[in-house]
């Protein structure tokens, strides 16, 4: 979940703003109005950027090894995105390391958008 100064994951944005609390996922658009808002309160918002991930709505495609070694071949490293590779920059991000970065968008895709 989100700390008082972290907003990671969560929901839809009402009024415009939207308080810290935990689960925070945001649509896109709200993105900047978000960040605008609660930065200057010392609260960091961020976004991340997976790749293709082991997820519900990808199954069918990690369940085809062609398909998925497509989708790995496009990346720069040669390799899907495995759950383990979020867990490094959700704890970066939630920790006091990242206390001067805000208003970014980090991209976990293997080097995907960089190829």
């Amino acid at each position: 979940g989100c700390s008082e100064r972290r907003v990671l994951k969560g929901t839809r944005v009402s009024n415009g703003l939207m308080p810290p609390k935990s689960d925070c996922i945001l649509h896109p658009v709200d993105f900047l109005r978000v960040h605008q808002a609660w930065s200057k309160h010392g609260i960091g918002c961020n976004a991340l950027a997976p790749g293709f991930f082991p997820t519900e709505l990808t199954a069918a495609v990690f369940n085809n090894p062609e398909r998925a070694a497509g989708n790995a071949a496009q990346t720069a490293i040669g390799r899907n995105g495995e759950l383990r590779d979020l867990e490094g920059i959700t704890i970066f991000l939630a920790s006091s390391a990242s206390d001067y970065i805000t208003g970014q968008t980090i991209y976990l895709d293997g080097g995907f958008t960089a190829k």
